[in-house]
């Protein structure tokens, strides 16, 4: 499930959001290309399971341009803000965005963060 931390990270206003569900998102990003970020445990053996092995997370990011009929792999990633982190990247790539860009506003607003959290 997303935590209210990782909603928060897709529910930016550069991205129109078309279904955020508890472990899978739908968005569509500024070149209006689609993707979907997919939660999914990692498979874990009776064994592994006995033994009190933690269950650990990863993220699908799957992708559609705009004019395509079905979604594509685009990576599989250790975090929703790692994903999200590439699908910014894509649009500045494809946009040819220049200077400051929404890439660079998440990771301002989490170094800020982060900073907070050592200061309190």
């Amino acid at each position: 499930m997303f935590t209210s931390e990782e909603i928060g990270i897709i529910e930016r206003d550069c991205f129109n959001i078309n279904i955020l569900g508890s472990s899978v998102a739908e968005l569509q990003s500024q070149n209006k290309d689609w993707w979907m970020i997919m939660e999914t445990e990692q498979y874990l053996s009776k064994k592994e399971l006995s033994k009190g092995k933690p269950k650990e997370c990863f993220y699908f990011l799957m992708h559609k341009h705009s004019d395509a009929n079905g979604y594509h792999e685009h990576g599989t990633f250790s975090s929703v803000m790692d994903a999200v982190l590439e699908i910014l990247n894509h649009d500045d790539y494809r946009l040819k965005h220049r200077g400051k860009t929404e890439f660079d506003r998440l990771l301002e607003e989490l170094n800020y963060s982060a900073n907070r959290s050592e200061n309190d």
